[in-house]
């Protein structure tokens, strides 16, 4: 069985190993595998879980772009999650370190990429995911989700999914940050 998250240890290898203050690479990567899969079932989930009865249209940001943590946060919100591995949250960060550029997200079809969007509706939601963390298994994941409504007001949200047979579902969602 999987030992839950030692924050300690965890801190101590996230600064041994230099991936503790992860900071996106401006190049994005196009990557022809990186289109479907867990990934992909993980944002759909996502955004008909939180977003589908919104009434908004969602703009979302046509690469990914990982937050960036520092030592008091990491522990907090790994704190705020009990079963949440250290293998999950280091796989995060390490896939943070570059941008991956989205492809179309099936299932879901109130959005838009901003690439794309040319209008100024004022009844928009436009959302920034993060590449996403696993453990070994593939059992448990997080990642984080960046929204603003009209560009005034934004959010930010830590999502910790689990798989359950063949779908993923969200278990626990904090809230990052506000403005």
């Amino acid at each position: 069985m999987k030992e839950l998250i030692n924050f300690k240890k965890l801190i101590v290898v996230l600064l041994f190993t230099g991936i503790f203050s992860p900071g996106c690479n401006e190049n994005i990567i196009e990557e022809e595998e990186y289109g479907t899969g867990d990934d992909y079932e993980i944002y759909r989930e996502i955004l008909i879980g939180k977003y589908s009865e919104s009434g908004y249209l969602i703009v979302l940001n046509d690469s990914t772009y990982g937050e960036h943590y520092d030592s008091l946060t990491i522990p907090y919100f790994c704190g705020q999650i009990p079963g949440l591995y250290a293998e999950t949250v280091i796989d995060y960060i390490n896939n943070n370190n570059e941008r991956i550029k989205l492809r179309n997200i099936p299932g879901f079809k109130n959005y838009v990429f901003s690439s794309k969007y040319q209008e100024k509706e004022i009844n928009t939601t436009h959302i920034t995911f993060s590449r996403i963390g696993y453990d070994r298994s593939k059992s448990q994941a997080v990642l984080t989700i960046a929204q603003s409504y009209r560009g005034w007001d934004g959010s930010g949200f830590l999502f910790f999914m689990k798989k359950e047979g063949n779908r993923w579902r969200i278990d626990k969602i904090i809230g990052t940050w506000i403005s």
